[in-house]
C-alpha cells in the first residue's frame, strides 16, 4: 500500500486468506518509537511510548493497531504494512474475489457423497458419435465457423429484451416468466445443481495446492488456450452431437439434440468466453498470480485473455459459473440448460484429458504477495 495511513483511516487487512474492513486506532512510528492514539478523556490525539503490546518484530517498521469492523475488540491487533492495503474500488473487488475463491476451494474439498458412473468418463471411453446426415447446420444468428454466436444475450443484453434467458425448444406461456426467480428457486432448487466430476475436482485442488502451498504459477505460453478448447468443444457440438447426445453409459440411447438446444449450447460457449475475458482479473486469480496478470496485460495488450490463458483457468470459472448465473436471477429453465452444458463439457474434457487438461507450473517467488 503506497498511500499514507493515519489514525482513524479505514483500510483492508489480510487475516488468513481473506481481506477484512478495519479501522486504524493506533499508529506506531518507527523513527520516534512513539504510539499515536486517541485519548477519549482529553478528546485529542496523544503520543505515548511504545508498550509491551507492540510485538517486537514490528518495532523496526511502522505498525498499526487495527479493529476489525463487526468483530469483538478482543481481536484487535498490531499489523505491519505487508498485511494492509488501501480500501478502494480495485481492492474491494479483490476482497470479494478472495472470498469467492475460498468458497470455491471449500466446495472443491468436499468429497463426492455418492460417485456414480455418470460423473466420470474414462479416457477414451467415448468415441465421437457417428453422424447420420453430416454436420449440424447452425440456425439463423449463428456463424458457420462452428457456431460462433452473433447475439451474446447472456452477458451483453443485445437482442432479446429477456437478455438472461435462452431460447426454449418448446413454446412457453408468458405467465411462466412472470414468476419471480425466488419462487422458482424454492420449487426447483434441486434441478440446477451442477455435478462436478471427481477428476475435475482433483485438477482444481492440485491447481490450488501448486499455487497457494508450493508458490508456483501456471505456465501460460502453451499452444492450447481457453479459446482453443471452447472452439474445439463447439466443433464437437455442431459436427458430432447434432445427431446424438453423449450419455454416461454406452448402453443408453443417445437423445438427439434439436436445433434450439444446439444453439443454446453455442450461446453458452460464447458467453463463457466473454465472461472469462471480463472476469479473469476480478474472479479467477489467486493472489500470487496478479503480478503475472499485470505482465500479461502489458505484453498482450491487444489480445483477448481467452487467447492467452490455458483451460485450467476456464475450469475455475466453470465451477462458479452456476452461482454467478443464479445471482443474475436467470430463470429455472435457462439454469437447467447451463447445467446440461457444463456437465457435457466436463465429460468431454475428461474424455480428452491428455489433450486439454495438461497443466505445467513453474516456480514463482512473489515479491510482494500481500500487496497485489
Amino acid at each position: 500500500m503506497t498511500a499514507s495511513k493515519d489514525l482513524g483511516d479505514t483500510v483492508l487487512v489480510y487475516q488468513g486468506p481473506l481481506l477484512y474492513d478495519s479501522k486504524i486506532i493506533r499508529v506506531y512510528d518507527q523513527k520516534t518509537h512513539k504510539i499515536k492514539r486517541w485519548n477519549e478523556k482529553q478528546k485529542q490525539i496523544v503520543e505515548v511510548n511504545a508498550d509491551r503490546s507492540l510485538p517486537a518484530k514490528l518495532k523496526s517498521e511502522n505498525a498499526y493497531y487495527v479493529h476489525y469492523q463487526g468483530w469483538n475488540k478482543k481481536w484487535d491487533e498490531w499489523v505491519g504494512d505487508d498485511r494492509m492495503i488501501e480500501k478502494n474500488a480495485q481492492n474491494i473487488d479483490l476482497q470479494k474475489s478472495l472470498k469467492l475463491q475460498l468458497k470455491v476451494r471449500q466446495e472443491l474439498s468436499k468429497a463426492p457423497k455418492s460417485p456414480k458412473a455418470s460423473n466420470s468418463v474414462k479416457d477414451g471411453q467415448h468415441s465421437r458419435p457417428r453422424s447420420r446426415s453430416g454436420s449440424h447446420v447452425p440456425s439463423k444468428g449463428v456463424k458457420k465457423e462452428y457456431g460462433v454466436v452473433k447475439k451474446h444475450s447472456l452477458l451483453t443484453g443485445n437482442g432479446d429484451s429477456r437478455s438472461h434467458m435462452f431460447r426454449s425448444s418448446k413454446s412457453k406461456s408468458p405467465r411462466t416468466y412472470a414468476n419471480t426467480f425466488y419462487e422458482q428457486l424454492s420449487k426447483h432448487s434441486s434441478q440446477f445443481s451442477v455435478t462436478v466430476p471427481s477428476q475435475i475436482k482433483l485438477k482444481l485442488v492440485k491447481d490450488w495446492e501448486n499455487i497457494t502451498k508450493n508458490e508456483k504459477q501456471v505456465i501460460l505460453d502453451k499452444p492450447c488456450s481457453v479459446s482453443d478448447v471452447l472452439r474445439q468443444f463447439t466443433k464437437y457440438i455442431c459436427r458430432d452431437l447434432s445427431d446424438g447426445y453423449i450419455t454416461s453409459s454406452a448402453d443408453e440411447k443417445r437423445n438427439p439434440l434439436d436445433d434450439a438446444t444446439v444453439d443454446n449450447f453455442l450461446e453458452i460457449g460464447e458467453s463463457l468466453k466473454l465472461y472469462f475475458n471480463r472476469s479473469v482479473g476480478s474472479l479467477l486469480l489467486y493472489r500470487y498470480e496478479r503480478e503475472q496478470y499485470k505482465e500479461i496485460l502489458k505484453k498482450h495488450e491487444m489480445d483477448e485473455l481467452a487467447d492467452v490463458y490455458p483451460p485450467i483457468f476456464l475450469l475455475r470459472l466453470c465451477v462458479i459459473f452456476p452461482n454467478l448465473m443464479i445471482e443474475s436471477k436467470m430463470d429455472i429453465d435457462s439454469l437447467k440448460i447451463v447445467q446440461q452444458f457444463l456437465e457435457l463439457f466436463y465429460r468431454w474434457l475428461i474424455a480428452n484429458d491428455g489433450k486439454y487438461l495438461k497443466v505445467e507450473y513453474e516456480n514463482c517467488m512473489p515479491l510482494i504477495p500481500f500487496m497485489q
